[in-house]
Formats: structure tokens, sequence, C-alpha cells
């Protein structure tokens, strides 16, 4: 298994990339690596919600990877619904908590939610309603309607832009020969963004398979989520809320079948021609770190940041947690 740090290393641009992105921000203080337990926090500026900075827009972007083609304009921002839909504290932009819920005080994450499975209860949160980027923890939408549409065993084409797809990828080959099921364990397991467009492929196409995203969400109550891409990458236009994508994992943790796929920890997968195949471990780590964990999803962009979503059962209960904009400097403490 692999720490935060190393997850870290694994996901962040290499020294090569700039060290002050496009909102003046250094890569240092955008991405803060782990304090030791006890040190003060760095200064981030975009945890503070106080003011409810993100309510009509994301946070700046760090990189260029929103900005329009040339000639072309970004769709303007989704309008976050005032007052907020159901539970009326979320109109806060500041941490709200039941009584008696101990929030930690020490958290590097700009917006989050905690919330009962069964029920649907918000039990704590901060800035839910807010606009952020989910990065992949969106791709559970795709994840189900994957599951929904394909036979497990249905053997899936690689279309050729799965090859030279950006970010991360399971490793699929032109000849190689994989199943729904296997697609969906990249797509979860390791974030694969190949999977991701090789399975909107047969579903009908990339941009038919937005638009069916898309209409998930809605269907699911999705008050102000926009869907760019079938991977999660940063896209111009992209948004959703921490409430939006806490609707969105509470549906999935009830199907059995996406939560036999987000408990896997260890899976082989194929390979092709002269690459062997091999063992496919999660990247969620609570699995094997925290009792009574169903699983989740992890996601990074240089815009997004840290993503995560995840849900664990005790004593007859399951709670969920959702999280958006969030960085690792807290996560030794």
């Amino acid at each position: 298994s692999r720490g935060l740090g190393d997850l870290y290393k694994r996901q962040v641009p290499g020294p090569d990339s700039p060290d002050v992105g496009l909102n003046g921000v250094a890569r240092g203080d955008w991405l803060p690596l782990t304090v030791a337990p006890g040190a003060p926090l760095p200064p981030d500026r975009f945890l503070d919600t106080h003011s409810c900075p993100f309510r009509q827009a994301p946070p700046p972007a760090f990189d260029a990877s929103e900005t329009p083609p040339p000639g072309t304009t970004p769709p303007p921002p989704k309008p976050v619904p005032d007052p907020a839909p159901g539970d009326g504290r979320l109109n806060s932009c500041d941490t709200v908590a039941d009584a008696g819920f101990d929030v930690p005080d020490r958290l590097s994450t700009g917006a989050w939610t905690v919330y009962d499975v069964d029920t649907g209860e918000v039990l704590a949160a901060k800035d839910a309603e807010s606009l952020y980027r989910p990065a992949s923890t969106i791709k559970v939408l795709l994840t189900m309607l994957a599951l929904k549409d394909l036979r497990p065993d249905q053997v899936v084409p690689v279309p050729e832009k799965a090859l030279t797809v950006d970010g991360s990828a399971v490793g699929l080959g032109a000849t190689g020969r994989y199943t729904a099921r296997q697609l969906l364990e990249g797509l979860i397991m390791r974030s694969g963004n190949d999977a991701a467009l090789a399975l909107a492929e047969a579903m009908g196409g990339e941009e038919r398979t937005i638009r069916r995203i898309q209409e998930l969400a809605d269907s699911l109550g999705a008050a102000s989520t926009r869907i760019t891409t079938v991977m999660g990458l940063d896209a111009p236009g992209v948004q959703t809320s921490a409430a939006d994508m806490s609707l969105f994992y509470r549906a999935a943790f009830r199907d059995k079948d996406f939560r036999e796929l987000v408990g896997t920890r260890l899976v082989d997968f194929p390979g092709y021609e002269d690459h062997p195949g091999y063992q496919l471990s999660t990247d969620n780590e609570l699995l094997a770190a925290y009792p009574g964990t169903i699983g989740g999803k992890t996601g990074f962009t240089d815009n997004a940041r840290h993503t995560f979503s995840a849900a664990a059962e005790r004593d007859g209960r399951t709670l969920g947690v959702m999280m958006l904009n969030g960085t690792v400097a807290a996560a030794l403490n």
C-alpha cells in the first residue's frame, strides 16, 4: 500500500511544472506536503470559507486546463440555489454539526459533509453548497451507469483515444481484451481515465455518456453540478458541491454491486501482447486502515486539489464522508 505522501508524489506534477500558478499561489502553498503532528498548518486562504467566497464560482484555477479554446467562452457558473435545498444549515459556509459531533480541529479541506447513508441526514458539514471541482470522485456517476448498462463479462473494445489519455491510467493496450468488470476495477481502484473512455465508448460514445451522466446527476437531486468529461479532469465550466456529491455517493453506496466494486482491495488485471498482467491494488487506504470501511474513491487534479469520498459501517449504522478542495497538510494529525 502507498502512504498519503506517496500518493501526493505520484499525482502532483514534477519539478518541470511551474512554481507559481495562474492565481499567483506558489505550488508549495497550493499543495503543501504533510506537516509534523502539532505543527501549525500552512496558511491557505482557499480553506477559509466563512465569507462564502465560492458560493458563486469555484476557486480560481491554478493552471490553464480550464482556459477555453480561442474564439470560445466558458459557460457561466451554474447558480447555487438560495436558500439551499434540504437541510437549512447547509446555507452556512462555516462548519455546522449536530450536538455531540466532534469535528477535528486540524482539517485541510475546504468543503465536506458527513452524512447517514441510509437516511440521508447530514450530521456535519462545511461549505457544502459552494462550488468546487470533483476530480475523479465524479467517476461514481459513470460507474453507476456502466453497472446498469453493461454485462460484467461483456468484452469492451479500447478506443484509440484511450491510449494517449491525460492523467491517471490503468494501462490499457489496443489489442488487450478487457471485460466491463475489469475496466470498472481499473476505473475505481486506479482511477484509470483510459478505462473511463473505453466504458463511455461502449455506452454510446463520450458525448452521449456525458449527457447521460448529467441527467443522472440531475435525477439524484444535484443543485449545481455540471459534468464536462467522463473522467473528472479539469475543463471549462466544471463544477459541483459537497452536498451534490454526497447525494451521488449515498445512492451508490446503497447499491450492492457498487459496494462490492469499491470494497475490492486486490485483483488481477490482464496484460496485452508482451505486456504482462499485474495485480491491481486499490488506492483507498481506508479499506485496510479503518475497520468497517465499505470503500470509496480518491481524486486529484491541479485545480480541484485532493478530493475524497468514503463510507464505513459500524454498530449497524453506515456513515459517508465527502471532501472537496483538500490538501494533505493535516494528513499525519
